[in-house]
């Protein structure tokens, strides 16, 4: 019978192939294994993001205490190292013995019976001196000391340093290892908030409003939402905070004409649906679409359409028609990557410049739907400047926009939400 330690194992070696994100992996195994019990599931949840989430770390420790090299094991073996490695520094609910223990058999299981001496060597090594392992020196070496000791490239521990400061830089890297709050917004125009509180409470949940917006929630220790009755029935969507104020904070009259032009998973098309709008929603793929009429039909709104409709492809329909447009581009996501714990690995330093061409791209198409005196909201989940500050300005000198206030620009580990940029306009 598989348990819990070979799940991981089996979704990590799937998740080095390259080809799906972790997040992906993740929900596929957890869908797959839907009969665990909660526990055996938070175990699984932890350990594979952990793995993921620290892995210059735990190559650094093994790297310490083993003769051969990370980048010599074979993948397999690597991975045990990881997963027991992460156990001994990571979860305290695991004694170092049954990490030890469990990878042993997890190598014999795996038909590497020759190998279980090497692995047991080294384990019990890390396990006994896990105390006398050396980070490096922040004094001597700041992106060496931010890479090891908050697993992230050296190119971006430099980016960050450079776009923030080294003491920012160092806040937005730890916030991204710390646990993530899991919030929520109140679909407002089917319930209020304290009556939805009133629900999820009553089904067991903790939950609490939070005062950055009307409509916000925050919800603690949650398995599956798809075990709550308040989530199915569409009271309620999952957006963080930083989201919610895309439109949360936006002038949208009821029976506004908006378009959602890169609208996938939905969270804001569906904001602004509850404020009753009529919207287009757009994305790229019938992949993406599809998510957003499930939760389009989850929440109950009949006044929103969903096509698939590449943003760079100009709708001559649309033209000067919109009173809003949501311009959430495609962006490295360095704003989340607490929440989505491979982008770090993924992004590459030369992928900024060239998601600065894609966003001016489509923001030379999209920008023609907004009518005289409409708005144009664009938003992106990093904090770099490339993609946020620098694209304000391109806007204002090639396009017929005036800013509307100050753009809004959040910071994972400064202010209590995921990283966000926010910018509105309004078109002369």
């Amino acid at each position: 019978m598989i348990n819990e330690r070979e799940i991981v194992l089996e979704a990590l070696l799937l998740y080095d192939k390259g080809d799906e994100y972790g997040d992906k992996v993740l929900s596929d195994v957890l869908s797959k294994y839907a009969y665990l019990e909660k526990h055996e599931r938070g175990f699984i949840n932890r350990l594979f993001d952990g793995v993921i989430e620290r892995k210059i770390t735990l190559d650094y420790i093994i790297n310490q205490y083993s003769s051969v090299k990370v980048n010599k094991q074979k993948p397999v073996i690597r991975t045990i190292l990881r997963m027991a490695t992460y156990q001994i520094f990571y979860m305290d609910q695991v004694p170092d013995s049954a990490a030890v223990n469990e990878a042993v058999k997890l190598a014999k299981r795996k038909k590497f019976a020759n190998l279980t001496g090497f692995i047991n060597g080294v384990l019990r090594n890390i396990s006994k001196n896990k105390s006398l392992v050396v980070f490096p020196d922040k004094n001597k070496d700041k992106i060496k000391y931010l890479s090891i000791c908050y697993s992230c490239p050296e190119w971006l521990c430099e980016h960050y340093i450079n776009e923030l400061s080294f003491e920012d830089a160092e806040k937005v890297l730890k916030a991204s290892l710390d646990k993530n709050r899991l919030y929520g917004r109140v679909n407002l125009s089917r319930i209020s908030r304290s009556e939805l509180i009133s629900k999820l409470t009553d089904e067991g949940l903790t939950v609490n409003e939070n005062k950055r917006y009307r409509g916000a929630i925050e919800i603690e220790k949650v398995d599956s939402l798809l075990n709550i009755d308040a989530f199915n029935d569409g009271l309620f969507v999952i957006q963080d905070l930083s989201s919610q104020l895309v439109v949360g904070e936006t002038k949208i009259n009821d029976g506004a004409l908006v378009v959602d032009v890169c609208a996938s998973p939905g969270g804001k098309t569906l904001h602004a649906l509850d404020m009753g709008a009529k919207v287009i929603a757009r994305d790229v793929s019938s992949y993406k679409t599809e998510r957003i009429e499930e939760n389009i039909e989850r929440c109950g709104f009949t006044n929103g359409s969903v096509e698939v409709r590449d943003a760079l492809d100009f709708d001559e329909a649309l033209s000067e028609k919109a009173d809003v447009v949501i311009a959430d581009l495609p962006c490295s996501g360095l704003g989340v990557i607490g929440r989505k714990c491979d982008i770090k690995y993924r992004v590459k330093e030369e992928d900024l410049l060239a998601l600065q061409k894609l966003q001016r791209d489509i923001l030379s198409v999209v920008y023609k739907y907004v009518k005289k005196g409409g708005t144009l909201i664009f938003s992106t989940c990093t904090v770099d400047k490339y993609e946020n500050e620098s694209n304000v300005e391109w806007i204002l000198e090639n396009l017929p926009f005036e800013q509307l206030g100050k753009a809004t620009k959040l910071v994972q580990g400064i202010d209590d939400t995921d990283g966000f940029f926010i910018s509105r306009f309004i078109r002369k």
